[in-house]
């Protein structure tokens, strides 16, 4: 990824979901020790920690603790494929404080524009994978994405990387493709102007 340009990174291991078993100790404890090994490395990149919350109508964790480098932000993922009212939820952690970015918002079949708006219009930030941008799963999906930007509904582009064979970082491959489509303003903004206000915020 430092050969791509990138200098800061958000690592936001998955919470309250099936993908990991890991506590939110270990975590941050794996996250801090990687931190040493860049320091170590004196590789040119600055790691701040987050997390990828996966909202359970069961449980009530202490959200403050999960937002992005401490800030307000809180980065959240619903059911992909079950319908869930987010709105209540939304408005909630709204009215407590937090300013909420649904993660990879492309992929919830039970959203639709109408939805999109309504969210935006209520403060929330939309994130979308880099993945689905140049290689998308199929022509509704890209045709979801392109109408996404084109009507500036996003306000994240994410590497979504897991690791570097499976799920690797596309940043560079998407911001070529839709640098051809987007305003050069909106394009750094998405790329990089908007996550940078939360880690200055």
């Amino acid at each position: 990824m430092i050969e791509d340009g990138i200098e800061e990174i958000v690592c936001t291991p998955h919470f309250q979901s099936g993908a990991t078993r890991a506590t939110k100790e270990i975590q941050e404890e794996n996250f801090y020790k990687l931190k040493e090994l860049v320091q170590k490395e004196a590789l040119a990149v600055k790691l701040f920690l987050g997390y990828e919350v996966r909202f359970r109508d069961y449980l009530n964790p202490d959200y403050q603790k999960l937002t992005i480098n401490g800030s307000k932000y809180l980065l959240l993922e619903f059911s992909f494929y079950t319908y869930l009212d987010i709105y209540p939820i939304i408005e909630e952690l709204t009215e407590a404080g937090f300013k909420i970015i649904i993660a990879h918002i492309e992929r919830y079949s039970y959203l639709n524009f109408e939805d999109y708006y309504r969210l935006v219009e209520m403060g929330v930030l939309l994130q979308v994978n880099s993945k689905p941008i140049v290689y998308p799963e199929s022509e509704a999906r890209i045709k979801q994405i392109r109408r996404l930007f084109k009507e500036k509904l996003v306000s994240f582009v994410a590497s979504d990387v897991h690791n570097l064979t499976s799920r690797p970082n596309y940043l560079k491959e998407a911001y070529e493709i839709l640098k051809k489509e987007l305003p050069k303003d909106y394009l750094e903004a998405v790329f990089y102007n908007n996550a940078k206000k939360i880690l200055t915020s």
